[in-house]
Protein backbone atom coordinates (compact mmCIF):
# COMPACT_ATOMS: atom_id res chain seq x y z
CA UNK A 1 0.00 0.00 0.00
CA UNK A 2 1.47 3.24 -1.04
CA UNK A 3 0.49 6.63 0.13
CA UNK A 4 -0.03 9.42 -2.28
CA UNK A 5 2.37 12.37 -2.18
CA UNK A 6 -0.52 14.72 -1.27
CA UNK A 7 -1.39 12.58 1.75
CA UNK A 8 2.25 12.57 2.87
CA UNK A 9 2.41 16.39 2.55
CA UNK A 10 -0.85 16.64 4.54
CA UNK A 11 0.55 14.56 7.41
CA UNK A 12 3.82 16.53 7.35
CA UNK A 13 1.88 19.80 7.57
CA UNK A 14 -0.34 18.38 10.32
CA UNK A 15 2.74 17.29 12.30
CA UNK A 16 4.42 20.70 11.89
CA UNK A 17 1.27 22.54 13.01
CA UNK A 18 0.71 20.17 15.96
CA UNK A 19 4.37 20.48 17.02
CA UNK A 20 4.17 24.30 16.71
CA UNK A 21 1.02 24.45 18.82
CA UNK A 22 2.57 22.13 21.43
CA UNK A 23 5.78 24.19 21.56
CA UNK A 24 3.78 27.45 21.86
CA UNK A 25 1.65 26.08 24.71
CA UNK A 26 4.74 24.81 26.51
CA UNK A 27 6.43 28.21 26.19
CA UNK A 28 3.29 30.04 27.39
CA UNK A 29 2.99 27.69 30.36
CA UNK A 30 6.66 28.24 31.32
CA UNK A 31 6.21 32.02 31.15
CA UNK A 32 2.89 32.16 33.00
CA UNK A 33 3.53 29.54 35.70
CA UNK A 34 5.49 31.78 38.14
CA UNK A 35 2.60 34.27 38.21
CA UNK A 36 0.07 31.50 38.75
CA UNK A 37 2.22 30.03 41.51
CA UNK A 38 2.51 33.42 43.28
CA UNK A 39 -1.26 33.80 43.10
CA UNK A 40 -1.80 30.43 44.78
CA UNK A 41 0.78 31.21 47.46
CA UNK A 42 -0.96 34.53 48.24
CA UNK A 43 -4.30 32.78 48.31
CA UNK A 44 -3.02 30.22 50.83
CA UNK A 45 -1.45 32.92 52.99
CA UNK A 46 -4.71 34.85 53.07
CA UNK A 47 -6.71 31.75 54.00
CA UNK A 48 -4.49 30.84 56.93
CA UNK A 49 -5.57 32.37 60.23
CA UNK A 50 -3.03 34.82 61.54
CA UNK A 51 -1.58 33.52 64.77
CA UNK A 52 -1.04 36.30 67.27
CA UNK A 53 1.87 35.50 69.50
CA UNK A 54 1.89 36.03 73.21
CA UNK A 55 4.63 38.63 72.84
CA UNK A 56 2.50 40.63 70.41
CA UNK A 57 -0.42 40.62 72.84
CA UNK A 58 1.88 41.65 75.68
CA UNK A 59 3.33 44.55 73.69
CA UNK A 60 -0.13 45.65 72.64
CA UNK A 61 -1.34 45.55 76.23
CA UNK A 62 1.51 47.76 77.44
CA UNK A 63 0.81 50.19 74.60
CA UNK A 64 -2.85 50.38 75.54
CA UNK A 65 -2.04 50.85 79.22
CA UNK A 66 0.37 53.67 78.38
CA UNK A 67 -2.42 55.34 76.44
CA UNK A 68 -4.81 54.75 79.35
CA UNK A 69 -2.35 56.37 81.77
CA UNK A 70 -2.09 59.36 79.46
CA UNK A 71 -5.86 59.62 79.13
CA UNK A 72 -6.32 59.34 82.92
CA UNK A 73 -4.01 62.31 83.50
CA UNK A 74 -6.11 64.85 85.38
CA UNK A 75 -5.26 67.64 82.90
CA UNK A 76 -6.29 65.47 79.94
CA UNK A 77 -9.55 64.42 81.58
CA UNK A 78 -10.44 68.01 82.47
CA UNK A 79 -9.67 69.25 78.95
CA UNK A 80 -11.88 66.59 77.38
CA UNK A 81 -14.82 67.30 79.69
CA UNK A 82 -14.60 71.03 80.39
CA UNK A 83 -17.80 72.99 79.92
CA UNK A 84 -18.56 76.26 81.69
CA UNK A 85 -22.27 75.31 81.75
CA UNK A 86 -21.74 72.53 84.29
CA UNK A 87 -21.79 72.76 88.05
CA UNK A 88 -18.78 71.54 89.98
CA UNK A 89 -20.62 68.37 91.00
CA UNK A 90 -21.66 67.67 87.39
CA UNK A 91 -18.11 68.31 86.23
CA UNK A 92 -16.74 65.94 88.88
CA UNK A 93 -19.18 63.23 87.82
CA UNK A 94 -18.24 63.73 84.15
CA UNK A 95 -14.54 63.43 85.01
CA UNK A 96 -15.00 60.34 87.14
CA UNK A 97 -17.31 58.77 84.54
CA UNK A 98 -14.72 59.40 81.83
CA UNK A 99 -11.97 57.78 83.90
CA UNK A 100 -14.17 54.79 84.74
CA UNK A 101 -15.13 54.32 81.07
CA UNK A 102 -11.49 54.45 79.96
CA UNK A 103 -10.52 52.01 82.69
CA UNK A 104 -13.31 49.56 81.87
CA UNK A 105 -12.41 49.70 78.19
CA UNK A 106 -8.88 48.52 79.02
CA UNK A 107 -9.72 46.16 81.89
CA UNK A 108 -8.73 42.96 80.07
CA UNK A 109 -5.19 44.20 79.45
CA UNK A 110 -4.30 42.92 82.90
CA UNK A 111 -4.12 39.44 81.37
CA UNK A 112 -0.98 40.36 79.44
CA UNK A 113 0.94 42.57 81.88
CA UNK A 114 2.62 41.92 85.20
CA UNK A 115 0.80 42.26 88.49
CA UNK A 116 3.01 45.22 89.41
CA UNK A 117 2.07 47.06 86.22
CA UNK A 118 -1.62 46.44 86.72
CA UNK A 119 -1.41 47.47 90.37
CA UNK A 120 0.29 50.73 89.33
CA UNK A 121 -2.56 51.45 86.91
CA UNK A 122 -5.13 50.68 89.62
CA UNK A 123 -3.37 52.99 92.07
CA UNK A 124 -3.22 55.75 89.47
CA UNK A 125 -6.95 55.43 88.83
CA UNK A 126 -7.70 55.53 92.56
CA UNK A 127 -5.40 58.52 93.07
CA UNK A 128 -6.98 60.48 90.21
CA UNK A 129 -10.56 59.72 91.25
CA UNK A 130 -9.79 60.59 94.88
CA UNK A 131 -8.15 63.85 93.79
CA UNK A 132 -11.25 64.81 91.81
CA UNK A 133 -13.67 63.81 94.59
CA UNK A 134 -11.77 65.46 97.44
CA UNK A 135 -11.11 68.76 95.68
CA UNK A 136 -14.70 69.46 94.67
CA UNK A 137 -16.08 70.08 98.15
CA UNK A 138 -13.88 73.12 98.72
CA UNK A 139 -14.67 75.26 95.66
CA UNK A 140 -17.68 76.96 94.09
CA UNK A 141 -16.91 77.30 90.37
CA UNK A 142 -15.46 75.01 87.73
CA UNK A 143 -12.56 77.37 87.06
CA UNK A 144 -11.68 77.41 90.76
CA UNK A 145 -12.00 73.62 90.80
CA UNK A 146 -9.60 73.27 87.85
CA UNK A 147 -7.10 75.63 89.48
CA UNK A 148 -7.33 73.77 92.79
CA UNK A 149 -6.82 70.36 91.18
CA UNK A 150 -3.87 71.55 89.09
CA UNK A 151 -2.31 73.35 92.06
CA UNK A 152 -2.59 70.25 94.24
CA UNK A 153 -1.16 67.94 91.56
CA UNK A 154 1.75 70.36 90.94
CA UNK A 155 2.32 70.89 94.67
CA UNK A 156 2.44 67.15 95.32
CA UNK A 157 5.80 67.04 93.57
CA UNK A 158 5.68 63.43 92.46
CA UNK A 159 3.84 62.90 89.23
CA UNK A 160 1.97 59.63 89.65
CA UNK A 161 1.17 59.48 85.94
CA UNK A 162 4.81 59.84 85.00
CA UNK A 163 5.87 57.20 87.52
CA UNK A 164 3.32 54.76 86.11
CA UNK A 165 4.45 55.44 82.55
CA UNK A 166 8.08 54.84 83.50
CA UNK A 167 7.17 51.57 85.22
CA UNK A 168 5.22 50.35 82.17
CA UNK A 169 8.05 51.23 79.80
CA UNK A 170 10.66 49.54 81.99
CA UNK A 171 8.61 46.35 82.20
CA UNK A 172 7.97 46.27 78.47
CA UNK A 173 11.63 46.71 77.65
CA UNK A 174 12.86 44.27 80.29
Amino acid sequence: MSLSPELIDFFKSLFVVAFGVFAGLLLAFRLAWPKVERFFVKLNVMKRPKAVGKETLRTSAYERLLLLVHRMDVQQVMQRNYSSDLTVEQFQQALIGDIEAEFEHNYTQQLYVSDAAWLAVLQLKKYTVDLIRNTGAKVGSIDAFVEEVLAYSNQKGENVNLQTQVLLKKELNA
